[in-house]
């Protein structure tokens, strides 16, 4: 058994890892998973499995099961006590609705997801997070709050030591000074 919980890891890992290059094989890889989950019963491995799946329809804009398979995760994730799993599928929830132009939705979900990364002490999911506001309050003319949001990102994503994070956040924020005329 732990042999096959390992081998449904491996799989969803395997499916994060290609969703850059081959999100057809991701997807397939992420059902693969949900599958052997569902036979051993697991609701971790059934949350995680459907999380995974719930990100990569969104990507290819198959918004209707995305959302019913983020809302699925979110229930396992509750029986299993795993609130980072909450966390990690409110922000898919959160990318849903800020892709639908339901921004307000979008917020309340990020706000959410935001609150229990801090508790967890979790760096890169604030940086995530904090971007992912920012562009929302771009999109909504805010730039105070976007600003505040992105330097946030940035100051989180340091503390992920995660170079990545860090200039996903600078760009939007070069744009906003760029736009204002506020070169320096």
């Amino acid at each position: 058994m732990k042999k096959e919980k390992e081998h449904i890891k491996a799989l969803l890992d395997e499916s994060y890892e290609l969703r850059g290059s081959n999100l057809a094989k991701s997807k397939k890889l992420a059902e693969k998973a949900l599958i052997k989950s569902k036979e051993l019963d697991d609701p971790e491995l059934i949350a995680l499995s459907l999380n995974k799946l719930a990100l990569f329809c969104m990507i290819i804009a198959d918004y209707d099961n995305a959302l019913n398979m983020s809302e699925e995760a979110i229930r396992y994730f509750k029986q299993t006590d795993n609130k980072r799993g909450i966390a990690d599928a409110k922000y898919n929830l959160a990318g849903l609705y800020y892709k639908t132009d339901n921004y307000h939705l979008g917020m309340v979900n990020l706000i959410d997801c935001l609150e229990t990364y801090k508790v967890l002490e979790d760096y890169h999911g604030q940086s995530k997070t904090y971007k992912s506001l920012g562009a929302i309050y771009g999109l909504l003319d805010d730039d105070y709050n976007a600003i505040t949001s992105y330097k946030y990102a940035i100051k989180t994503g340091k503390k992920a030591q995660n170079k990545n994070l860090i200039s996903n956040a600078y760009n939007p924020l070069s744009g906003i000074y760029l736009n204002k005329g506020e070169i320096n």
